[in-house]
């Protein structure tokens, strides 16, 4: 939390952008596995302090016959 305060004039505090404390993250992926099979992937990251989400998702789409698996995991962390 010493790093996020905005009075904190040490050379330890978080600039704007520094990707060593995430607030808020977003990624995601695409990839076309065969002629009838797409993959697609989504994550999302979110913390304050000591406090952290996780939430992740692949998708696989099969075009014939038509079908969908999903993988899903959510995680909270706490220091």
């Amino acid at each position: 939390m010493q790093r996020v305060a905005p009075d904190d004039g040490s050379s330890s505090r978080r600039n704007d952008g520094d990707a060593l404390i995430p607030f808020v993250r977003y990624d995601f992926g695409y990839q076309r596995v065969s002629s009838n099979i797409e993959a697609t992937f989504n994550r999302l990251e979110g913390g304050y302090g000591p406090f952290a989400l996780y939430l992740e998702e692949y998708g696989f789409h099969e075009a014939a016959p038509v079908s969908v698996l999903r993988v899903q995991r959510q995680m909270f962390f706490t220091v």
